[in-house]
Formats: structure tokens, C-alpha cells, sequence
């Protein structure tokens, strides 16, 4: 009996086997790619830190480089990238804007930021020059690293801006306030970063669309309170309500489309910061070289 049990639990004794023994039941595994391995080292970040001791959630620069070397990263790549982090923690913040205003007519400031090639200080100076020369701004405040810029004054730089002859269109000279901040981020190259104050323009549209709607409001008012019955006059206040709400919401699309605007100029510069080439773009009609 002993060995009739026996030669039935032996592989291939010709006993009952296992349905698929000696086979992986889970499926094939499928090829990972760049966005699974970005998912893949966050999550490995996140359990170390939850396995870490009290305290522990704090890395040095050579821990990271030693993580960046397990998980297969250079170490140029890692040091660079921690350069351009410590470089962003040093931004300004952006301008104060009031939540219920924010909500309503969207974000008073644009800001973009991109690493390019160059010296810090090099880079400083091409920027401030295009901005001197091209987008008729003058300098508030200046240091190394850093400048203020608001539009320049003078009936000059107003009639430059309004006859538009090179059709520059001088986005950025419409906002109250351009910010540059540029920092090293390693060996010839460096953080700028480029922010548009835009909370003027945006209170020029909501003083424009109250004023609208006060006149309006007001006139509409006297003419029903006078000549129309009751019913009628609510009837005619909840259609007004309905016509301001519509004003806000083209109010905010123009301003919308204001801010994008601003924001793809400022793009433009970071990308040709970034290819090398001229900060001036093309006048309608020719192409710049290089």
C-alpha cells in the first residue's frame, strides 16, 4: 500500500497530476514602457519613505545620487536635475490674487519657466536686452539673478505701442509687471523663468463689465418700476440677471484669451533661449535666420 501511494505522488509514475504543474498560471507579463518605469520609481520612492525611520524623510545629495545609480540613472542627469529643483525653491511667489476673483475671471499672473543653455548672467543680459530694445519695457529693479520690468512710459513708448508699425502687437508691455529669474542649474545651463503680472488688465475688464451692467441695471429699472407691473418687472430683473451672467462669461473668455496670449510670447522667448537663436521674432512677411 505504502508503495502504490508513493509511485502516485512520483512525477510521471502515471498517478492523477495537477492540471498545468510546473507552469505559471499568471499571464505573460507585458513589455513596460517610460511612463510605467516613472510610475514604477515613484512608488518605490513613496515605500522606502514610509519604511524609513522617524525622521528619516529627509535625503542628502548623495543619497539621491546613490537611488538615481540603482535605479540606472547617471549621475550627470541626477545632479543636473537636483540643481534645477533647488533652482525652482528659490522662485518668488506669484502675485496675490483673491480667490472670488480668481474664480470668476481665472488667474491674475502667467508664469513659465524652462532650462536652457548659457551662463546664467548671459542669459540675464539677452533677455533684458530684448526687453529694453523689442518690447518697449523699462527697467524697475535690478540684481544679479533677477529684474522688475513694467511698461515703459513716455509719449514716445506710447505712440510706439499704439501705431504698432512692425506689428510687435507688445503683449507684455499690456501687463503691469514682467519678472526675471535666472539660476544656475549646473555647468552652462540654466533656470529662467519668466512672470507676467496680468491683475491690471484683468481689473480693467471687471470695471468695464460693471460699469456696463450698472447702466444698464439702472435703466432698466427706472424704465419697468415706472410703466410695467409687478410680475412683468421680475420677469424683466431675472432676464437682466441672465444677460449679466452671459457679459461675465465673455468678460472672462476675453480675458482668457489676453493671458494666453501673453503666455504663448513668453514661450516663444524661453524657446528660442532654448535653440540659441534670436530673442527678436519676425517681422510679418520674413523669416529670421538662425
Amino acid at each position: 500500500m505504502r508503495e502504490e501511494e508513493r509511485s502516485r505522488a512520483e512525477p510521471g509514475s502515471g498517478g492523477d497530476s495537477v492540471p498545468g504543474a510546473g507552469e505559471s498560471s499568471a499571464p505573460p507579463a507585458r513589455p513596460l514602457t517610460t511612463k510605467d518605469l516613472e510610475r514604477i520609481i515613484h512608488r518605490a520612492a513613496e515605500l522606502q519613505f514610509v519604511e524609513s525611520e522617524p525622521g528619516g524623510d529627509v535625503l542628502d545629495e548623495e543619497e539621491v545620487l546613490r537611488i538615481g545609480h540603482e535605479v540606472g540613472l547617471p549621475a550627470h542627469h541626477v545632479r543636473r536635475a537636483l540643481s534645477e529643483v533647488r533652482a525652482e525653491a528659490m522662485l518668488p511667489d506669484l502675485p496675490e490674487d483673491p480667490p472670488s476673483i480668481r474664480r470668476l475671471l481665472g488667474a491674475g499672473a502667467v508664469r513659465v519657466a524652462r532650462v536652457v543653455p548659457d551662463q546664467a548672467s548671459a542669459v540675464q543680459d539677452r533677455v533684458e536686452a530684448h526687453f529694453l530694445e523689442r518690447e518697449s519695457l523699462a527697467e524697475v529693479r535690478r540684481r544679479p539673478g533677477f529684474s522688475l520690468w513694467e511698461p515703459a512710459g513716455g509719449v514716445r513708448a506710447h505712440v510706439q505701442r499704439a501705431v504698432n508699425w512692425e506689428g510687435r502687437g507688445y503683449e507684455l508691455a499690456k501687463a503691469g509687471r514682467i519678472e526675471l529669474a535666472v539660476s544656475p542649474t549646473g555647468e552652462g545651463w540654466s533656470l529662467a523663468v519668466l512672470t507676467a503680472d496680468l491683475r491690471n488688465v484683468r481689473r480693467e475688464h471687471v470695471l468695464a463689465w460693471s460699469a456696463s451692467n450698472v447702466f444698464v441695471f439702472g435703466s432698466a429699472s427706472l424704465v419697468v418700476g415706472l410703466t410695467s407691473p409687478v410680475p412683468l418687472a421680475l420677469a424683466f430683473g431675472a432676464g437682466l440677471a441672465g444677460t449679466a451672467g452671459g457679459s461675465l462669461w465673455g468678460t472672462r473668455a476675453t480675458f482668457s484669451t489676453q493671458r494666453e496670449r501673453v503666455r504663448l510670447r513668453l514661450e516663444g522667448l524661453l524657446d528660442r533661449l532654448e535653440r540659441g537663436s534670436r530673442l527678436d521674432e519676425p517681422r510679418p512677411g520674413r523669416r529670421l535666420r538662425g
